[in-house]
């Protein structure tokens, strides 16, 4: 029920700028120029883009080399990279790991989607030291994820893997979901 009010407050205060993006110019009204244009590709992009669109992103990236500090797209470091992809896709988020654990909705880990951004501790850290995108989730509740490991670059990993198992700290979804919200009105 927690998650569900989450939810329902977080599309009120999306739908606010969303209804007047909508609205629009009169037709005749060519010389009209929005000044938040930007924000409301972003705000549209939140609600269009899928999970699935954003791996597709990812995925385009896989052997990219890992660099510390690295924001793409020819290397990156694992914030970096879900910064990038994500941005790619017209949607931002900072490009820290820290900072975007606080980002989105918080979603349990039986909830995940495929393009919920995963966290996981650091090695030298009891925080949140790593980040990556879930590519792929399995009836078992596990999950795939994509992310630019200091070892491999871009890679796709498992969430069976004792090292992440070990390290899990959350999951959040950035894009709008109402697939909980719509069947709770029916």
């Amino acid at each position: 029920m927690k998650i569900i009010f989450k939810r329902i407050l977080f599309v009120i205060l999306i739908m606010l700028p969303v209804n007047a993006a909508l609205a629009g110019t009169p037709a005749g009204d060519a010389g009209y120029e929005s000044e938040s244009s930007d924000y409301d590709s972003e705000v549209e992009s939140l609600f269009n883009v899928t999970g699935d669109e954003i791996v597709e992103t990812a995925k385009k990236y896989i052997g990219t080399p890992y660099r510390y500090g690295s924001k793409g797209p020819k290397s990156f470091d694992c914030s970096g990279f879900t910064s990038y992809v994500y941005g790619s896709n017209n949607i931002k988020i900072n490009s820290n790991s820290r900072s975007q654990f606080t980002e989105g909705l918080s979603v349990e880990k039986d909830d995940v989607k495929v393009g919920d951004l995963v966290f996981f501790g650091g090695s030298r850290s009891r925080g949140v030291g790593h980040v990556g995108i879930i590519s792929s989730v399995n009836e078992d509740g596990s999950f795939k994820f994509i992310h630019a490991s200091c070892s491999n670059g871009v890679t796709e990993s498992d969430s069976n893997e004792p090292y992440y198992q070990r390290r899990y700290k959350g999951a959040r979804r950035i894009l709008a979901d109402y697939s909980d919200i719509m069947a709770y009105s029916k």
